[in-house]
């Protein structure tokens, strides 16, 4: 017997606080101006969207038509960007509105293979229902979400005809960027329904088609094919062999270069097996109909029958999990549904809970919330109609040493660019050269579970600093380098670190240069190294630091914090 599955939605704009929604009000009335941008993604953080655009959604409510004017519509597609829309004070809307422009939701349909976008205005009298719906394709979210951008990115590139090389460099650059996160080293098995292979992996080699298969792969990469990104990598067993693969035929994506459960991996389908899945629904329906006598020992049998079909718990002790889940209210203790979206999970053991007059499965979590410094229980139910995102991320110090090691191994590649030949090239073109290395050192970055929200420590020998107010008012070539950790015995210099980045000023804002770079000492900052800026929101302090100056990164954990 298998457990029934159910196409339940889960209500976007139902878990929307109060402070959300004036979020989204203040957001609206910088639409139009400068802050446009800014505004947009303060939305998409309310929203956040960036876990559920490319999900299957329903939308109910009044939808923008290209008159202008709105239309009350039932529409199920998929989720797009968040956009700002205009208001026509010629045609009434049939909601209130104080503002020219509006934030509104893009959903995408495709009838008879023409797409159609459909604009909802994000206002509680403009949309009736709003629900992600449960993803039925068996396809990972990660896998989709991949899928989604690479579209996005060649849908951009048709409409706008960019061709310039800059434009399409930061283009590939965002997904080679998504693509880092999910894998650890670079070695990979991709499972696909198609595929090229390109014997002898060079302009002269020969493409021939295949079909289904499981491909072994090594440095995988998003480059252009045309106006497309497609994924490449080496064969594993044959560098000279080159894999291509569109990733409209790519069905899972994993990392081979570590055992157990890779950094990154979606762990629903490794922890929540389908035998677990249906016991849970066996014992919590068994448990539904037990008689109040004979509850309090059935549920410690149900519990440890449960817990024994677990696997991993007490390994997992950073879960980056997204979805609803279940949590005490503080006031009465009633379980409520929350959104949460975090990488500081730790998973506990199983239990059941009684909530909308059911018992369900959960699971016991604790979820660290570093804005405060506190920790908070929550159930977690094993649903994929209830988690977006449920991924292994080890909070070991694996990936921020091998960081740490490639930052160097890259500071050292481009210090011996410096030659003959370098100093021979134009000003522009020594530029070109020197951003490769920073686009080398922003993909190692991505390795590192979220950067631009660190929170932990890095440890330089040298380094600039400027206070916040000061940042976009001083030009870091007169702020003096501090040298720290030399030979007579001084301590290196550990910066509190909320925030990474690779950022080098003078590729940013190039020298003032009679002619072209001759010599290293005309990038007196970086010696034409990438560099890192660290903030540290704890002293209000911004950070600039050369790669081959650090020498060790950590996380901060909760026994720190406490």
């Amino acid at each position: 017997m298998r457990s029934p599955r159910v196409e339940t939605g889960v209500n976007l704009l139902g878990q929307l606080s109060t402070d959300d929604w004036r979020e989204i009000a203040m957001a609206n009335i910088q639409l139009g101006s400068d802050e446009e941008a800014e505004a947009l993604g303060n939305i998409e953080k309310v929203m956040r969207t960036d876990e559920i655009e490319g999900e299957r959604v329903r939308v109910i409510g009044y939808a923008q038509t290209e008159d202008g004017s709105h239309g009350l519509q039932a529409v199920e597609g998929v989720a797009d960007v968040v956009t700002s829309l205009e208001i026509d004070p010629d045609e009434s809307a049939p909601f209130a509105t104080y503002t020219k422009e509006m934030a509104a939701l893009c959903v995408r349909t495709v009838q008879h293979d023409t797409a159609m976008d459909y604009y909802f205005p994000i206002d509680r009298q403009a949309i009736a229902v709003a629900e992600i719906l449960p993803d039925t394709s068996g396809v990972p979210r990660y896998i989709r979400k991949l899928r989604h951008y690479v579209d996005k990115t060649e849908e951009v590139v048709e409409v706008n005809d960019i061709q310039d090389t800059a434009s399409k460099r930061e283009l590939i650059g965002d997904l080679n960027t998504m693509l880092s996160e999910m894998i650890y080293g670079t070695g990979v098995q991709v499972e696909c329904k198609a595929y090229i292979r390109r014997v002898g992996a060079n302009e002269y080699g020969v493409d021939v088609d295949a079909d289904k298969q499981v491909l072994f792969g090594d440095l995988p990469i998003f480059t252009w094919r045309g106006n497309r990104p497609v994924l490449e990598m080496f064969d594993k067993e044959d560098q000279s062999v080159l894999f291509r693969v569109d990733m409209k035929d790519v069905v899972d994506i994993m990392p081979t270069d570590e055992e157990g459960i890779a950094d990154g991996a979606d762990l629903f389908e490794t922890i929540f097996t389908e035998e677990f899945q249906q016991l849970a629904w066996e014992l919590a329906t068994d448990l539904s109909h037990t008689d109040k006598a004979d509850f309090p020992d059935t549920l410690r049998e149900h519990i440890q029958t449960l817990n024994d079909e677990l696997p991993y718990v007490g390994e997992l002790d950073a879960v980056s999990l997204s979805g609803f889940v279940l949590t005490p209210d503080s006031a009465d203790g009633r379980l409520k549904p929350e959104f949460i979206d975090s990488n500081r999970v730790s998973l506990g053991e199983t239990n059941f809970v009684e909530y909308d007059r059911s018992v369900h499965a959960v699971v016991e979590a604790t979820v660290f919330d570093q804005l405060n410094g506190q920790s908070r229980n929550i159930y977690v139910i094993p649903s994929r109609d209830k988690l977006l995102r449920f991924e292994n991320l080890d909070n070991g110090a694996e990936d921020l040493e091998f960081a740490v090691d490639e930052l160097h191994n890259i500071a050292e590649d481009a210090g011996g660019v410096f030659e003959e030949v370098f100093c021979q090239f134009s000003l522009e073109e020594q530029l070109e050269i020197l951003k490769q290395y920073d686009d080398e050192a922003h993909s190692v970055l991505g390795l590192i579970d979220n950067p631009h929200e660190f929170d932990g420590e890095c440890t330089v020998m040298a380094y600039r600093c400027l206070p916040s107010d000061l940042l976009n008012v001083v030009s870091w070539s007169d702020v003096p380098l501090q040298e720290v950790g030399d030979d007579k015995g001084a301590e290196p210099f550990t910066v509190h670190a909320n925030r990474l980045t690779v950022w080098n000023p003078e590729l940013n804002e190039p020298p003032s240069l009679d002619g072209n770079i001759q010599n290293v000492t005309d990038l007196p900052l970086s010696f034409g190294e990438p560099m890192l800026m660290i903030g540290d929101r704890e002293n209000d302090m911004f950070y600039l630091v050369r790669t081959r100056d650090i020498i060790g990164l950590s996380r901060r954990t909760e026994q720190d914090v406490s």
